[in-house]
């Protein structure tokens, strides 16, 4: 059995976005694997964020110009859950 991977693996982040961003501009993973050269199961495999693919920064570039998305929106968000700041204590009671 595949190991599961957290939500917040970056791969898994970005899929979410295009699919979302995809979903957004009416298009379907045939559409977008149609404009690119690639079979459908590509998309699909992006969008999941499969472990065996890795979305290089040129396809990444590619598919914003396809679908209609900032390619720097889709990096800012991937870097969101690698910011969280650490809690600052909590105030001990004044006596």
């Amino acid at each position: 059995m595949p190991k599961q991977r957290p939500p917040s693996d970056p791969y898994r982040l970005l899929g979410t976005f295009i699919a979302s961003e995809r979903r957004r501009a009416g298009l379907t993973q045939r559409d977008v694997a149609a404009a690119l050269g690639q079979r459908p199961s590509w998309v699909r495999r992006v969008e999941r964020g499969s472990s065996k693919l890795r979305v290089d920064v040129v396809e990444l570039l590619f598919l914003a110009d396809t679908v209609g998305f900032d390619p720097d929106k889709a990096l800012r968000r991937l870097r969101r859950p690698q910011r969280s700041r650490p809690r600052r204590p909590k105030r001990a009671p004044a006596p």
